[in-house]
């Protein structure tokens, strides 16, 4: 810790021996182990060293938009029964945004920052500022799969738009393990009726590690009606259980009840919470009327102002008309919007239903919804969901609603539920997210069957150059593999950041083909293209700020035109099977039309070279269905030759 006098500094020390608290970084030794990460924008100059006790970071940003720089180190932290951890910090100089990453074994993070919870993450303080997580408070900004009970590495990451410059300091990195023994129960207000909303609820008892827990349920005049648990010992400082308004198998009647954990041990004394007992309503199945379709997307940015358009209704409707227009031209069929301020919602929606061109529509209500930390109740999720049906729900044009961009694991919960309501108020028109991790995906899959899963995957970047293909592949495995058979969307690359040398790049029309044809091979039935529009000093889409294409334009439309003549084949197809076996630089996948035919899709997983691929399918003539040429399978394997990043949609005759 800072050998320093100051009497903020001893409370501070009294403090933690007070709250039981752990530091388990005070910089004493130096900032060995400790080393720069996530370089972003112009940061070349940005330094950290060791003084007084405490990590110096002197930031250097210079680039005109996004900068941001982090410094890590492993480090083995156990946070499963933790409350909370904190850091102190002081600044001079430019304020600059503090984000605290813990990554696990597995490389996932909780990311905790101003964008998320903790809005007093920066650098303003002239003296030091302790800033604290509660971990079961706080919701990750981004992220939020990683396990806590296995952090392998801690970071600090500053971030700040435009140019900054000055010195923080750092020290004191502390966790607290949950001071009193506690009951919590989530959701208190249950109805176990069977209808998939909120028919259980989960109960935890949380204290020091040694102690032990009873679990009583209590009537409305707090008589004993029966014990939940008996005599638990808070393995990790914490112990749980799921309950089902069930007593002895019969479901208890509507009501007001108590919960009640009694502790024993280390520390003792009890906890209690109110819980509701509500049957009354029951929620119908999640039933789409919405036929499925194929998407041929792209994301569009929602809000004009973000590439330099005026944002009264007038001239957002020239910018959507002109931008709606050009992609039903190119062969587009509809788009993903984030962004769009409420207020453009019906002048976004009417332009779209005049191009006669479909709208995925980031709803900022329902996003809130999802995002939240604390629990929801199903009356308020109705009261929000019903609000933006009956405004928006009158569009044709309207196609989905977006509740939440790659949302965490712990926000799954609530996204379930607001997908159950919105499914009950408007049927026709499902539940949308995109996600960026599979981890995330997959507990999705657990909890509910979905009208489809969509999931981005951005391999190229500067560290690789092409030809490549990154991680694409394995990762569409993954993705795969945690959509549990439910229909699949892929959002693909064709955006760069030539402003951020050590980021992005636009990847070849090779690559982009390579992309398109692989997830179509793993059986996806719909693919959208980000971004097309040009954010200046952000991201470089497809078309500049002014509506002028880029050199991806054309690659990216050729390829919404090629897969469009396909999606009439591809939409009603079904799995059939694992898929062939593949000999060679390409991956493969066997489909059954709805008359029982078989399509094989073919895909190269080389953008920079002729491959020719040795498919294990029934004997027989195959044709492509898009260029007629034939192909013949005989003794059970078919040759398929393939340019650089190709692939074939074959069906057999």
């Amino acid at each position: 810790m800072r050998r320093i006098t100051l009497a903020v500094a001893s409370l501070l020390t009294l403090s933690s021996l007070v709250l039981g608290e752990t530091v388990v970084e005070d910089f004493e030794s130096g900032t060995s182990g400790w080393e720069p990460a996530m370089p972003y924008g112009d940061v070349a100059a940005t330094r950290f060293a060791a003084e007084e006790g405490a990590l110096r970071v002197d930031y250097d940003f210079r680039g005109a938009e996004t900068n941001h720089w982090m410094v890590i180190r492993s480090m083995k932290l156990d946070l499963a029964a933790a409350e909370s951890v904190s850091f102190t910090i002081r600044g001079t100089g430019d304020d600059v945004l503090v984000f605290l990453f813990l990554y696990d074994s597995r490389g996932r993070f909780m990311n905790y920052g101003p964008h998320g919870s903790n809005t007093d993450f920066h650098t303003g303080y002239p003296d030091w500022r302790k800033l604290t997580v509660m971990l079961e408070r706080d919701r990750s900004a981004q992220g939020g799969d990683a396990d806590l009970g296995d952090i392998q590495r801690v970071g600090f990451f500053f971030w700040h738009l435009g140019p900054a410059k000055g010195t923080a300091w750092v020290d004191n990195l502390t966790i607290a393990d949950f001071p009193e023994p506690k009951l919590v129960v989530r959701p208190v207000a249950i109805s176990p009726n069977g209808d998939g909303v909120n028919d259980t609820v989960q109960v935890q008892a949380r204290g020091p590690r040694g102690c032990r827990t009873t679990v009583t349920l209590l009537d409305g005049n707090s008589r004993l009606l029966a014990t939940l648990a008996s005599d638990r010992p808070l393995d990790g400082g914490r112990w749980q259980m799921s309950w089902d308004g069930r007593v002895r198998g019969r479901r208890l009647p509507d009501g007001s009840y108590t919960l009640q954990a009694s502790f024993a041990g280390e520390k003792t004394g009890t906890s209690t919470v109110a819980v509701t007992v509500d049957a009354s309503h029951r929620w119908p199945p999640v039933r789409y009327r919405s036929k499925p379709f194929f998407p041929i997307g792209v994301w569009f940015e929602g809000a004009p102002s973000y590439a330099g358009h005026p944002a009264d209704p007038a001239g957002a409707k020239a910018y959507y008309d002109r931008a709606f227009s050009d992609l039903k031209a190119h062969g587009f069929n509809c788009a993903a919007v984030p962004n769009c301020p409420e207020s453009l919602w019906e002048t976004l929606l009417q332009s779209a239903q005049e191009h006669d061109f479909g709208i995925i529509l980031e709803v900022a209500p329902l996003v809130a919804l999802v995002s939240r930390r604390e629990e929801l109740t199903e009356a308020e999720v109705y009261t929000a969901v019903k609000s933006v049906v009956d405004r928006i729900g009158k569009y044709r044009s309207l196609l989905r609603y977006q509740v939440r961009d790659e949302p965490p694991r712990d926000a799954i919960p609530n996204w379930v539920l607001v997908q159950r309501i919105l499914a009950a108020v408007d049927p026709s028109r499902p539940a949308f997210s995109c996600f960026c991790w599979y981890e995330s995906l997959g507990r999705l899959t657990q909890e509910t069957t979905v009208s489809e899963v969509v999931f981005d995957i951005y391999p190229h970047r500067q560290g690789n150059p092409p030809p490549s293909m990154g991680s694409f592949v394995p990762t569409l495995a993954a993705f795969k593999a945690a959509s549990r058979g439910n229909r699949m969307w892929a959002v693909l690359q064709a955006f760069g950041t030539s402003h951020a040398p050590n980021s992005w790049r636009y990847p070849t029309p090779e690559e982009l083909r390579a992309q398109t044809y692989l997830s179509l091979a793993a059986g996806c039935q719909g693919v959208f293209y980000f971004i097309y529009s040009h954010m200046p000093g952000y991201l470089d889409g497809m078309v500049a700020a002014d509506g002028t294409p880029t050199a991806m334009y054309e690659p990216t439309w050729r390829l919404a035109q090629e897969v469009g003549k396909l999606a009439p084949l591809l939409q009603d197809l079904r799995p059939a099977g694992e898929g062939p076996a593949v000999e060679g630089e390409a991956l493969a996948g066997s489909f059954r039309t709805p008359a029982g035919g078989l399509v094989v899709i073919v895909a190269s997983t080389q953008p920079g070279r002729d491959v020719t691929a040795r498919v294990t399918v029934p004997d027989g003539n195959y044709r492509d269905a898009l260029s007629g040429e034939a192909f013949r399978a005989w003794g059970g394997k078919m040759r398929v030759p393939l340019p650089p990043g190709h692939g074939r949609v074959l069906v057999r005759e």
